[in-house]
């Protein structure tokens, strides 16, 4: 498996039991996974960005983009993985907005090369940030706890979904 194939792979199992540890509102008292993806983005990337570090990859290869869009003032967090590939798993809270329409349907789980002229376009030329400070521990004060029983949770259902698999 490729590296890209291997990156989808994860991202899709995680935005899958994400999905399900929202619907079933096991994400404690991080409440604003009761709307998720929509403004989710940042702590979703965190926790995406730590599972995979679990899975191997590493926090060196990772970095978190923090963008403002170009225009109509949207902002949208996501991660790349070796400065080549795209990993966003809440491009889809963007679906019916007018500024991302010639990009719908936008799947839930996008992973694609940075150069692909995707969504994630409409953001470079404007305020953009990278951090590799990744990971649920990248927080101060309790975050890093609330972001844990979500993680939990996630990997619950995931784990969950493979012995069903």
């Amino acid at each position: 498996m490729t590296d890209i194939e291997f990156i989808k792979t994860l991202a899709q199992e995680f935005r899958k039991a994400l999905e399900v540890v929202a619907n079933k509102r096991l994400y404690g008292r991080l409440t604003l996974f009761g709307r998720f993806p929509h403004g989710c983005c940042r702590y979703t990337s965190d926790l995406l960005a730590e599972y995979m570090m679990s899975k191997g990859i590493s926090a060196g290869r990772i970095e978190m983009i923090d963008a403002e869009s170009n225009a109509e003032q949207y902002t949208h967090c996501w991660l790349v993985v070796d400065n080549a590939i795209i990993v966003d798993i809440t491009a889809d809270q963007f679906n019916y907005e007018s500024y991302f329409k010639e990009y719908e349907p936008i799947p839930s789980s996008y992973v694609g090369m940075c150069d692909a002229q995707y969504l994630h376009s409409c953001f470079y030329n404007a305020t953009l940030q990278s951090n590799c400070n990744v990971g649920i521990n990248s927080y101060n004060g309790d975050t890093p706890l609330k972001l844990k029983v979500v993680y939990d949770a996630i990997i619950e259902q995931i784990e969950s979904n493979t012995k069903r698999g």
